[in-house]
């Protein structure tokens, strides 16, 4: 049996309350390591770096936002399954002191987190205004649904989404592949499995910043508490809630870190809110002059999946950029050719940093197995693992969807 030790350094980054490498839903955890341990191991991704490093998508106007706190600490308690109220109003110690330039401005994009004081965090998912009654099944006025395009792959969870935007405000869309909020936007994803709920994730603007939280639900399906430092194993399932630090490995990488909102994700015709819906009521403006759609084809598929996957962590506006200037984030300007494409001119033919191995670029034209980007993509539990977090299991149809683009090239 291997000791305390060999286990924490065995440990994955793949989320901050990931299992290590090997062990099976149910089995003991340990805490994971330090989250600069794992923003760090993110960036060896198609790197070949050995040594360190793509939550989610709001209630009632006049919402009390969560109040800025100074004072909060860092410090976490331990927990790992936290979801007692006490621990939902302990998190304000674990709250992340916002950034001193955001939120003086509300109409910045708020690029710090919003602290929060133990009285105004909210504890259970029903005190974020997703819903209009206390168990969850009646969405609230002005909430409304949405699906992108091109989806996170989430391990197989089937998942909801919903937008709130404040009565009388606006998304800044003068940008067209990087949208800016206003204060009061919220976002929520929820996870399920087939029909029981495992959890709901909320990004909300405030003055100060984005305050994020993740929320589980309960075995009557009738309550979901915050879990600001994450769980294991949701319900007897091998679903992983993130903590609050893990969901800034993802959001962080876009200057507004909403995701799955934007002009590319939105021009689409199946069921929620799209681009034409926002544009024709005027919560988008400038209003764009058609939609932002991918060519049709297999090809033009696998880069909107890399988009999805991986163009949140790279692309120009993440704070991995410094270290791997690699962009897979499509750009409105670019969509009639392909070899013109950032995803493709910074990935074919393009070497490695440090191989780490045998293999020496990034996509090796026409050879999907001498690419380093299915290698990673078919890493789990590894620190140069594709996605670092978020997931356990690899993406067959994804992997095989970028493998035939690549052996078409």
């Amino acid at each position: 049996m291997e000791s305390p030790a060999d286990a924490r350094a065995a440990c994955s980054t793949v989320t901050g309350v990931q299992r290590p490498f090997g062990v099976t839903p149910g089995e003991p955890m340990l805490r994971p390591m330090p989250q600069w341990s794992a923003a760090l191991a993110s960036i060896a991704l198609l790197v070949g770096l050995p040594g360190p490093v793509a939550c989610s998508e709001g209630g009632a106007a006049g919402e009390r936002a969560p109040a800025p706190d100074d004072d909060a600490a860092t410090a976490r308690d331990g927990s790992d399954d936290g979801g007692s109220s006490d621990d939902a109003a302990n998190a304000s110690n674990a709250m992340d002191a916002a950034s001193s330039d955001a939120g003086s401005d509300a109409s910045s994009d708020a690029s710090g987190d919003a602290s929060s004081d133990s009285e105004a965090l909210p504890t259970t998912l029903h005190e974020t205004g997703l819903y209009a009654d206390a168990s969850g099944q009646q969405l609230a006025p002005g909430v409304m649904e949405f699906a992108p395009a091109y989806p996170l792959w989430s391990d197989g969870a089937d998942k909801a989404r919903w937008l709130y935007l404040p009565e009388g405000s606006t998304i800044d869309g003068s940008d067209i592949d990087s949208w800016r909020f206003p204060v009061g936007t919220k976002a929520w994803k929820e996870f399920r499995q087939g029909d029981k709920r495992l959890e709901t994730r909320l990004l909300w603007k405030t003055e100060r910043g984005w305050f994020r939280m993740a929320f589980a639900w309960n075995a009557a399906q009738d309550s979901a508490s915050a879990q600001p430092d994450g769980a294991l194993d949701v319900l007897g399932t091998a679903h992983d809630i993130p903590s609050r630090e893990d969901c800034d490995e993802c959001h962080n990488g876009r200057a507004d870190r909403l995701l799955g909102i934007g002009a590319l994700q939105l021009s689409h015709d199946g069921p929620g809110l799209t681009l034409r819906e926002l544009s024709d009521s005027g919560r988008l403006v400038p209003a764009p002059s058609d939609a932002l759609r991918l060519p049709a084809g297999a090809d033009w598929e696998a880069l909107g999946y890399l988009h999805a996957n991986c163009g949140s962590c790279h692309n120009p506006e993440s704070t991995y950029w410094d270290r791997v200037d690699l962009n897979l984030w499509l750009q409105g300007d670019q969509l009639t050719d392909i070899a013109q494409t950032t995803s493709y001119l910074s990935t074919v033919g393009v070497a490695l940093t440090e191989t780490g191995g045998a293999l020496s670029l990034r996509i090796a034209a026409g050879d999907s197995d001498a690419s380093g980007l299915i290698a990673r993509m078919l890493l789990r539990g590894q620190d140069i693992a594709m996605p670092p977090l978020g997931s356990e299991q690899v993406d067959a149809s994804g992997v095989q969807r970028v493998r035939d683009f690549i052996d078409g090239l």
